[in-house]
């Protein structure tokens, strides 16, 4: 490996500490001002916990088969086992949100909206020029570079579980989904 690529990857890492250092901060303070999740809340992420396990096993164990079955492979392992996480990382999410167990009270859900749409449209951007220079292909399969337009898809789809939310809570305030 070369010393940008190098430097690269330790700025990469750098970067991401710095950012959950900030985003864990902003959290205490908000579960300190802010309110908590009730039990009615808590069960139903249980709920949405054990959705997404059974999710990621049974992914998971079909990437096995179709890594095992088939001769050339589609995608490289971390980027089949990131589909996989994604996928039930959108299980679980869209879970929460429906049973209103996403956000505790006192958070805003137009604040995870735009953010779950600002994370979508810069991993997006990022995926089209990974397109268009051709590295989000190694030997003909998805390689590593298949990431962002990955988690773009997840957070454009979280927003939409929200939006779509939000919705059906304005014409029925009274509903309550158990999905």
């Amino acid at each position: 490996m070369n010393g940008w690529y190098i430097a690269g990857a330790a700025t990469g890492v750098l970067t991401v500490a710095l950012v959950a250092a900030l985003v864990n901060k902003v959290a205490k303070e908000r579960r300190r001002c802010g309110g908590k999740y009730d039990e009615r809340q808590i069960a139903a992420q249980g709920k949405a916990y054990k959705r997404a396990y059974i999710t990621l096993g049974a992914l998971c164990m079909a990437y096995a088969l179709a890594d095992q079955l088939i001769e050339r492979p589609w995608c490289s392992p971390v980027a089949g086992l990131f589909i996989c996480l994604c996928v039930s990382i959108g299980v679980w999410a869209t879970s929460c949100v429906l049973a209103d167990a996403y956000f505790r009270s006192g958070d805003s859900a137009k604040y995870y909206t735009r953010l779950f749409g600002l994370m979508g449209l810069f991993n997006l951007a990022i995926g089209v020029m990974r397109i268009h220079d051709g590295s989000i292909l190694e030997d003909g399969a998805l390689g590593i570079y298949s990431m962002n337009p990955i988690v773009g898809l997840l957070s454009l789809w979280l927003m939409t579980v929200i939006l779509v939310k939000q919705r059906r809570d304005r014409r029925d305030p009274d509903r309550t989904e158990e999905p």
